[in-house]
């Protein structure tokens, strides 16, 4: 099979999955077929980034006044974008996609824990538990009354439902990225824009965890960092950018 045929045949799986998220089981695929479909979003979202978030991120920074916090130079930057946030941000926004119970009840509470709001993470947790134990308590009457079926139909709903859970973690993965900016003002609400690239990354990385697996996401969130840091400073170095 020629690569141009491969990659428009992922272009277009890509984006069905884009416009009806589901969740099936990965596929068998053989390391070259995971390694292309890798390398093929990889260049997606490294063409994203180049040509439209720096873009947007330039008029943010000339007509908002946002600016990125990030050090691109520190080697500390670089590990943590490289492996510590890879692992940590695919093990809280997209290990659990396959399961309903992690999705509903305790994703909500460890992104908040994420983002070091902690009163939150707890009144979410509490929240969540409460629930979690009254359905429990109703789906134990509910089988005891003979409804054997209700735990089937909840599932196909919530599978029905399950682009919105795809999309509520991708979106919150992309916000969460907004504190890598400083924002002043009323202005400073645009920085949403700001994560262009943070979204593409989510749903890529998203995409990969259902088709290929959970390592696979976090090998191409790592890849994509490295790249991204790596053609950043090259670029500074190249135009002597301090």
């Amino acid at each position: 099979m020629k690569i141009p045929d491969y990659w428009q045949r992922e272009s277009s799986d890509f984006r069905r999955f884009l416009a009806q998220p589901h969740r099936r089981r990965p596929d068998a695929t053989t390391v070259a077929n995971g390694g292309g479909r890798m390398l093929f979003l990889l260049v997606l979202a490294l063409l994203v980034a180049l040509f439209i978030s720096i873009p947007v991120d330039l008029m943010l920074e000339h007509w908002a006044g946002i600016e990125s916090k990030l050090d691109m130079s520190g080697l500390q930057l670089f590990l943590v974008a490289v492996v510590a946030a890879p692992i940590l941000e695919e093990l809280t926004f997209r290990a659990g996609l396959r399961s309903a119970t992690y999705c509903l009840f305790v994703g909500p509470s460890v992104i908040a824990l994420l983002l070091m709001a902690y009163t939150l993470a707890m009144v979410l947790a509490v929240l969540s538990g409460v629930i979690a134990l009254i359905d429990l308590f109703y789906m134990k009457w509910a089988i005891s009354k003979g409804k054997n079926g209700l735990r089937f139909t909840r599932g196909r709903t919530y599978l029905r439902r399950f682009p919105l859970v795809f999309w509520s973690y991708t979106a919150a993965f992309a916000l969460m990225h907004v504190n890598n900016y400083s924002v002043a003002g009323l202005a400073g609400l645009l920085v949403v824009f700001a994560v262009s690239s943070q979204l593409m990354i989510g749903m890529a990385a998203s995409y990969l965890r259902l088709r290929n697996g959970l390592i696979s996401a976090v090998i191409f969130h790592g890849l994509f960092n490295f790249v991204w840091i790596a053609l950043t400073l090259g670029l500074l170095t190249a135009f002597d950018v301090s």
